[in-house]
């Protein structure tokens, strides 16, 4: 028994530790608020960026694909800085008081993403605008 709880000490020394979200509003609106959580941006291949960004409404929105109610929408996102282009991985809904109501099982891979441009002024724009600051130096 005192083998098992030392091997379960010795494993939680060694676990990963996974940073509480960090999340930096670069909108807030009476209506909406749109986050990027600063602790998940990552460089990716190519000099992509992934991040989580999260968008929280005052009312209750509905996903018309999906037929399902929420107020919170948190999405993996893949960002280009260079091209000023971003794209979908995966989404999570969120409920008013903060529980699941939608979760993608796994991201989608890299040939299935779909860049949308980020014109000036738009929501990719202030979007990117924050995460490519936010991003990790290059070594």
């Amino acid at each position: 028994m005192r083998r098992l709880a030392l091997l379960s000490l010795s494993l939680l020394a060694t676990a990963p530790a996974f940073a509480a979200p960090d999340w930096v509003v670069y909108q807030r609106g009476s209506l909406t608020t749109l986050a990027v959580d600063h602790n998940s941006v990552r460089t990716e291949k190519n000099n992509l960026l992934r991040f989580e960004h999260e968008e929280r409404y005052s009312q209750q929105q509905r996903d018309p694909q999906l037929k399902i109610s929420f107020h919170t929408r948190r999405m993996l996102v893949i960002g280009d800085c260079l091209q000023r282009r971003y794209a979908f991985a995966s989404i999570d809904l969120f409920d008013q008081a903060g529980k699941s109501v939608y979760h993608s099982l796994f991201p989608l891979q890299d040939f299935q993403w779909k860049f949308q441009p980020a014109p000036d002024g738009s929501m990719g724009a202030g979007m990117l605008d924050v995460v490519c600051k936010l991003a990790p130096a290059q070594p």
